[in-house]
């Protein structure tokens, strides 16, 4: 009975797995430990290596290197000692035989949490990047418009200064010549 009753605590560390990842490797660790106590005999494997996965890829996604190889060396702990106490594992090689298959497999896993993170961490910088480089596209718009806007400006003025000149030099000519000219005067 008391078997029955501590088995759940290699099962309840998933549910911290996407909260606490590396609190839930070390209540996997844990629960490895203390589920195999009281008669050392019982059958754990089929929950314990489904439960170190799913937390081992949440762990590596989730956790900086640290936390992640931390809760990666806690798990293949807890998978040798089930590796020795389990009674399934005794006539498939015991320990050795757990470390030959749990090992690879929870290294794979982790690993492979580990290049996703690593993925998401570049497509977040990615993402940062793109959305730096449309505001600096919107700015330099926006630059490039008040410039044409100053040039149109400087040219109207320009024209507009021009056409002021010539106007002041038609009316400076035609007060010269308004006693001179005989065609004018009719």
């Amino acid at each position: 009975v008391l078997d029955s009753l501590l088995l759940p605590t290699v099962i309840l560390p998933i549910l911290l797995r996407r909260r606490d990842p590396f609190a839930a490797a070390v209540l996997l660790a844990v629960g490895c430990v203390v589920s195999g106590i009281p008669t050392f005999d019982q059958f754990r494997l089929g929950v314990a290596i489904p439960a170190a996965m799913l937390i081992l890829y949440s762990l590596a996604t989730r956790a900086d290197r640290a936390q992640a190889v931390g809760g990666l060396a806690l798990l293949l702990a807890g998978m040798v000692f089930i590796g020795f106490t389990d009674v399934v594992l005794e006539e498939e090689g015991g320990a050795a035989g757990m470390v030959l298959f749990s090992f690879p497999l929870c290294t794979g896993v982790w690993i492979a949490g580990r290049v996703v993170r690593s993925r998401e961490q570049v497509a977040a910088r990615l993402a940062d990047r793109s959305r730096l480089l449309e505001r600096q596209r919107e700015e330099t718009a926006a630059l490039a418009v008040e410039v044409e806007r100053t040039r149109l400006a400087s040219d109207l003025d320009a024209a507009t200064r021009a056409r002021v000149r010539e106007l002041i030099e038609l009316a400076a000519s035609a007060e010269q010549s308004d006693g001179t000219d005989p065609k004018r005067l009719l």
